[in-house]
């Protein structure tokens, strides 16, 4: 079975128009279990041995005039593979390598608007790039998507309905 210990050291401020938060994390896995294709195409899980994930987050959010808000965020992620890995009767070097699927940066930023009626939002979020695979040979371009949403509140009776609202969102613009 997958097992780890997971230790988070952050920090949080709160205030009336502005909200910050850092956190330090350090996982320290073992047997990591990695979704993988068999030869048939199928989802087979891989045991990648010990996994250390460490990092950085942080989160900047408030209020701006006019009903509108802002919200951002910065992750970094080390996920070093402690092992080498068997598979399919073979040894892969995959030790100091960036666990498969895990890219080290990745941002988020959005800006909104929230009259209590009238609502939306435009967000972009970026992932750098990862690997496609555990020796680190398939690297995958980082990306960058955006999305849109609107929506409206709908008056509603509280006895009836706790809320009810009309939505509209297009993603990946």
């Amino acid at each position: 079975p997958e097992t780890s210990w997971n230790h988070e050291l952050g920090w949080r401020y709160s205030g009336d128009d502005m909200n910050l938060a850092a956190t330090l994390f350090y996982m320290d896995f073992k047997n990591r279990q990695v979704s993988s294709r068999d030869i048939n195409g199928d989802f087979a899980d891989i045991n990648a041995g010990s996994v250390v994930n460490k990092g950085l987050e942080l989160e900047w959010s408030g209020q701006l005039p006019h009903h509108s808000n802002y919200y951002t965020s910065y992750t970094y992620t080390s996920a070093e593979q402690q092992d080498d890995v068997t598979t399919r009767n073979k040894e892969l070097p995959t030790s100091g390598k960036q666990l498969a699927n895990v890219p080290k940066n990745m941002r988020n930023a959005s800006l909104g608007y929230d009259n209590k009626r009238y609502y939306g939002n435009v967000a972009a979020k970026y992932v750098g790039s990862y690997y496609g695979d555990l020796t680190n040979d398939q690297e995958i371009s980082g990306r960058t998507t955006f999305d849109i949403n609107a929506g409206v509140r709908l008056p509603v009776d509280k006895k009836i309905l706790k809320s009810a609202a009309i939505r509209v969102s297009m993603l990946n613009v």
